[in-house]
């Protein structure tokens, strides 16, 4: 399970990129104004599609790190297991909280709410390809890697490195990782079951116990 960790250059994560490194003297003041105005801004990126039945009253909620180890397995059992099993009856709302030790995961997390507005039909799929190939992502190959995966869907990679260029793109994320904060989010994945009540889990046993609760309560 992956934590947070403090460190000296907040913004490292956005320029770690070859694409970002041109901007690195306008684009850092642009950014920091615009965090520091906080709620006066809002994201013009739609919300990331759901997971499972959208209008169900049940919901869970999952703050993840597309480079966080514990993400991919949860990934995974959600995948293989718990989408299967409640999927008819369950909505499942994923927000980014990239973690400040990772390098490569705020930049992937700016591709994901890019597909998530270019072709929606990509953005989960392109979590489970970074979720699935956390050992051969860096920095220096992230556009590569989402160029290759999008290129049968006809996107090509100058499309990819333009959302470099799109500050409603990284405010959406800012926005998703200022959430995980206000309700102190501390590693990743962190998950709650949203039923009558907010229900935080960490085990599988504990997810499908809390979810079984909140349906019956419904």
């Amino acid at each position: 399970m992956a934590k947070r960790r403090l460190h000296r250059d907040p913004l490292r994560l956005h320029y770690n990129h070859p694409v970002m490194r041109f901007s690195r003297f306008a684009f850092p003041w642009a950014l920091s104004l615009m965090l520091l105005m906080g709620g006066l801004l809002q994201a013009a990126v739609p919300p990331p599609p759901m997971a499972g039945n959208s209008h169900a009253r049940v919901h869970v909620i999952i703050f993840e790190d597309l480079e966080c180890p514990s993400c991919a397995q949860w990934h995974q059992k959600l995948i293989s297991q718990f989408l299967p099993q409640f999927g008819h009856s369950v909505a499942f709302q994923f927000h980014d909280f990239p973690l400040p030790q990772h390098t490569w995961s705020f930049n992937a997390a700016v591709v994901s709410r890019f597909f998530a507005v270019r072709r929606p039909e990509l953005y989960f799929p392109w979590r489970t390809y970074c979720f699935a190939h956390q050992d051969q992502i860096t920095p220096d190959n992230l556009i590569d890697k989402a160029a290759q995966f999008a290129a049968s869907s006809g996107i090509s990679r100058a499309e990819i490195e333009s959302a470099f260029g799109q500050m409603d793109l990284f405010q959406a994320v800012e926005t998703d990782r200022a959430l995980g904060e206000k309700w102190n989010v501390q590693h990743t994945p962190t998950i709650y079951v949203e039923g009558r009540q907010k229900v935080e889990v960490s085990t599988p046993e504990q997810f499908v116990a809390a979810v079984k609760a909140a349906l019956a309560e419904k």
